[in-house]
């Protein structure tokens, strides 16, 4: 293969063909499509991207190989570790919902509290007249 194939997702799909020893109508059967599908999707005259899930299983790589390339690959693979990383340093989603739990509890207990010391020590107010504020 040339290095302009390896480049296109047609290159990539015919090497991880090959790699998995599957021929294109191997490949076309397992796809349930017609072996001429598959020689289209190698020689870049048809895309794809319904399939390209189901390729990628049927020859043990990657879809972000097929789509991609290795360069991109590796990329997307150190976004995703950055990711991650930054993720591993937040609290757990129930962490902070426990938190909030925590927070409001302790804002309602203080509203009663707040509220049973101002009524203790005033008389009830009189109804206003409707109308006025």
């Amino acid at each position: 293969m040339d290095a302009e194939e390896i480049t296109s997702i047609g290159g990539r799909i015919a090497e991880a063909r090959q790699k998995a020893h599957l021929s294109q109508a191997d490949l076309a059967d397992a796809l349930k499509v017609h072996v001429d599908t598959i020689a289209n999707y190698e020689k870049g005259r048809r895309k794809p991207f319904e399939a390209i899930s189901d390729i990628a299983a049927a020859t043990h790589v990657s879809v972000r190989w097929l789509l991609f390339g290795k360069e991109y690959e590796d990329r997307l693979d150190k976004i995703e570790e950055a990711i991650r990383e930054l993720a591993s340093r937040l609290p757990a989603p129930a962490e902070v919902i426990e938190q909030a739990l925590d927070a409001a509890v302790a804002r309602d207990e203080k509203t009663a509290q707040d509220s049973d010391a101002s009524s203790g020590n005033r008389r009830p107010r009189a109804a206003k007249p409707q109308g006025r504020r």
